[in-house]
């Protein structure tokens, strides 16, 4: 579901329906199973290339 013009006005609309429908808000990169769950991702990429790898390109933020 995509609300607003910014990241701010998605997550103010994700926190209100966590309210209004007692759900569970997963933060997108502030959360430690995230976090976790993101640092697995260059061990499946070394064990999954057989060649060397010469760049990797990520997207990086997460500011509030």
């Amino acid at each position: 579901m995509l609300h607003g013009d910014s990241y701010s006005d998605a997550c103010n609309r994700a926190y209100e329906l966590e309210k209004e429908r007692q759900l569970t808000f997963v933060h997108p990169f502030d959360d430690p199973d995230v976090i976790a769950g993101q640092g697995t991702i260059a061990m499946e990429i070394l064990r999954q290339q057989t060649k060397p790898i010469h760049a990797i390109f990520v997207a990086i933020g997460g500011a509030v």
